[in-house]
């Protein structure tokens, strides 16, 4: 038996925040135009947080423009409230895995896109539930689990950098899991022995960045580096895969599902929704995977198109109709 968890009929009724018709985009924003920006954001916030990790980079980002947004920052953020509308079903399946094949996958991802020049970027990752047979490389059972989306605090000097720093924390998060789980289905766990059940777990983690693989995954100490601090990092994620028995697997872009947590990018939510509605991935074979993506594009497509307003809309037609085109990427 599997678990179904929907927002959908919460997430149709979501409401755009209003602004004024005749505003430049670059006004800032009235306070009643703020009030209701919040207002959105927080409902959103809510439906990203418990089953639309397609829509957390983007409302992560909604939350950035605060306290001093613009007009067109707030209709941008409309655009994502109809993005949420337009796949109000995708749900989340909790999938039957027995205890003794349950197993975990994370994907993290760093874009160094500095979005207000502030010199923080954009970090993510999700961890999911699968079987044994993810790490043999076939078509597995897949359910996300946790996932998260925020603007770095710190500023890093190079994507090495900002990769070894997301891999650190996801794993930590990824042992956290494991440490919660494995103390619900082993009486005998405690914190001194977690390595011991936590390997249970055969635990993956993917990341697209060759480099953070290489220095990872390579016999010894990461010398060489310039920038101390990613070396400390990679010297500590190591340390966490070699102490709950991970393994760390290099895939491509096109196939990372924490890519929608870092980028506003139709193809990666494309992807990670395409898994979802599958409850499946693979890691190895890409043909797979990228085909699910090409129906959840071609499926986004047609959605747009009957959403589109008619050819030759007159200008003084609703400031729904004449912005509906607009942000329907995903």
């Amino acid at each position: 038996y599997s678990i179904v968890q929907s927002q959908s009929e919460y997430t149709k009724g979501i409401s755009p925040a209003k602004t004024r018709r005749s505003a430049h985009p670059d006004e800032v924003a009235q306070p009643f135009e703020v009030l209701n920006h919040i207002s959105t954001t927080q409902q959103t916030n809510w439906v990203a947080g418990q089953t639309r990790p397609d829509l957390s980079c983007q409302i992560s980002f909604s939350q950035q423009i605060m306290p001093n947004p613009t007009v067109g920052q707030i209709r941008r953020s409309n655009a994502w409230v109809r993005r949420a509308k337009q796949f109000h079903e995708i749900s989340i399946t909790y999938l039957s895995i027995p205890p003794d094949r349950l197993r975990f996958v994370c994907h993290s991802d760093y874009s160094s896109k500095d979005l207000d020049g502030t010199g923080r970027t954009q970090g993510g990752y999700i961890i999911g539930a699968t079987d044994p047979t993810m790490a043999k490389g076939l078509l597995a059972p897949w359910c996300p689990l946790v996932w998260t989306s925020q603007q770095l605090k710190q500023g890093c000097t190079s994507t090495l950098a900002g990769e070894s720093k997301l891999l650190k924390a996801s794993l930590g998060h990824l042992e956290w899991i494991m440490c919660s789980f494995a103390a619900t289905l082993y009486p005998l766990f405690c914190l001194e022995n977690r390595d011991v059940y936590s390997r249970k777990f055969s635990a993956i983690s993917v990341i697209d960045c060759k480099s953070v693989f290489d220095h990872v995954t390579k016999p010894g100490a990461s010398t060489g580096l310039d920038d101390k601090k990613a070396s400390i990092d990679i010297a500590i994620a190591k340390t966490s895969l070699r102490r709950f028995g991970g393994t760390l697997r290099w895939g491509p872009t096109e196939l990372m599902l924490g890519d929608a947590l870092t980028k506003d990018r139709a193809e990666a939510a494309d992807v990670l929704r395409a898994c979802m509605r599958a409850s499946a991935y693979q890691l190895a074979d890409e043909s797979v995977t990228l085909a699910r993506a090409q129906a959840e594009k071609l499926a986004r497509s047609s959605r747009a198109a009957a959403l589109a307003p008619p050819p030759g809309l007159p200008h003084g037609g609703s400031r729904d109709d004449r912005h509906r085109g607009a942000g329907q990427g995903v």
